[in-house]
């Protein structure tokens, strides 16, 4: 997914980059940065958002709001290291506080299952141990 539009080619305000974005032209001709959602996810943050909402790239243009923010996250440097559970309450808990439906609960739910069953596979014997 490419999302153009991105930056500022104004000779005043720094223009905006993407790290594996091109510029392309935009309407009117003018340049912007595209900003590649796919370069910033990591293979595990592909797998757990295929998981969650079926596919990284949704059909008829549409924008996967979970990739776009994992994506937007880790170029900011405000998600480095795997997407945990926590960083996922954390955006659960900012939508009910904003009132927004941008990533559905539903969704953010299926995140947190795919975590557990990650974390719960990764544990010797499947995690009985811990119980036996």
């Amino acid at each position: 997914m490419v999302i153009n539009g991105i930056g500022n080619t104004s000779a005043n305000v720094p223009q905006l980059g993407f790290p594996g974005s091109t510029a392309v032209n935009g309407a009117g001709g003018q340049n912007n940065n595209a900003f590649v959602i796919d370069d910033e996810l990591t293979p595990q943050d592909k797998a757990l958002v295929s998981d969650a909402t079926g596919s990284v790239d949704l059909p008829n243009g549409q924008i996967n709001m979970l990739a776009m923010r994992i994506a937007l996250d880790r170029y900011a440097g405000n998600l480095q290291g795997p997407v945990t559970a926590s960083y996922i309450e954390g955006i659960s808990a900012a939508e009910m506080r904003d009132r927004t439906n941008a990533i559905p609960q539903s969704v953010l739910n299926n995140a947190l299952s795919y975590i557990a069953d990650q974390t719960a596979s990764q544990l010797p014997d499947n995690g009985t141990a811990l119980y036996g």
